[in-house]
């Protein structure tokens, strides 16, 4: 199973990558000799890698019994480790003996939420849900 990059969280990556790229590219041939404005190209670059590699690599891959999040630093960790899953405002926290793992909700696709949330839960593994605090306005 593999679970994809939001759509939102790429366009985001890749606007960003073009706003900072663009006028730094701009700055640098009015002023070539400010060295502070290759730092908008460095910037922009970045971003623009980062957008296309989130377009080509998944956020999550689920194989061979092991959870991989995908990223800078990827991620591993094998299910039959997983010792307990809790949630906090959507977002996924999977917690093994030596390791934890979290699985932020914002940047996977909305089309598979619901499948990532059944498989999480058909994992006969505890399964602890944060509840929201209930204020007393006096």
């Amino acid at each position: 199973m593999t679970v994809k990059y939001r759509r939102k969280v790429i366009y985001k990556e890749l606007i960003l990558g073009s706003l900072f790229f663009i006028p730094g590219i701009l700055f640098a041939v009015n002023e070539p000799d400010n060295f502070f404005r290759y730092g908008f190209i460095l910037v922009g670059l970045l971003h623009l890698i980062s957008g296309v590699y989130q377009l080509k690599v998944p956020y999550l891959r689920i194989e061979n019994n092991s959870i991989i999040r995908g990223g800078l630093i990827r991620r591993t960790l094998k299910i039959s480790e997983v010792k307990e899953i809790r949630t906090f405002a959507g977002d996924y926290t999977l917690f093994t003996s030596e390791k934890k793992m979290k699985i932020n909700s914002e940047y996977v696709r909305k089309s598979q939420r619901a499948e990532l949330n059944g498989f999480l839960r058909s994992l006969e593994i505890p399964f602890e849900e944060t509840p929201s605090k209930t204020y007393n306005y006096s």
